[in-house]
């Protein structure tokens, strides 16, 4: 009897040791995956499932929630290996979904009670997920149209044209003011 239960044991502690390792595969997998689709200009079907399990993290206070991020995309093994995959990682945590024109808008609006604008600076965590070697975002980074002091924002690459347009028809009608 004791024959047995040590047995069934076992069988168990060994059953449960390869569930856990199979999901933290499953976590390596969806990380590794997370930095490459975070990483790439386009984000295809493909990347759903890694994104939304990477986007779910989240906390009440900021830092908690990019501390979070940061620790899911480093369970991927190879940014044990390259330090460079390490600082990505952490340029990922802090800036991923925060440096399209819309957020860099909301963001880097400042001033006072009398003058706001929109700053033209981008964000360091911005900034080193664009010139780290391992992204390929630079033509779908945003550019700053105009001067902050005269109504300039950000917008994406795509709209570049028709904002330049709608811009310099703004700023025309201030002129004829």
């Amino acid at each position: 009897m004791n024959y047995q239960i040590h047995t069934l044991t076992l069988a168990l502690v060994v059953s449960i040791s390869g569930i856990a390792h199979a999901q933290d595969d499953d976590e390596k997998k969806a990380a590794c995956e997370a930095i490459l689709c975070l990483s790439s200009g386009t984000r295809p079907p493909e990347c759903a499932p890694s994104l939304s399990r990477y986007f779910s993290i989240s906390f009440r206070k900021w830092y908690d929630t990019a501390r979070a991020r940061q620790n899911f995309l480093n369970l991927c093994p190879i940014v044990s290996q390259d330090a460079t995959m390490a600082t990505r990682n952490t340029a990922l945590a802090n800036g991923a979904g925060r440096c399209e024109a819309a957020s860099l808008n909301a963001t880097l609006l400042t001033g006072d009670e009398n003058t706001n604008y929109i700053s033209n600076v981008l964000p360091d965590y911005c900034a080193s997920t664009i010139s780290n070697g391992y992204s390929d975002i630079n033509d779908k980074t945003p550019v700053y149209l105009g001067e902050p002091m005269r109504g300039g924002y950000w917008v994406e690459q795509g709209h570049l044209a028709v904002e330049q347009k709608a811009y310099e028809a703004r700023m025309n009608a201030r002129q004829v003011q």
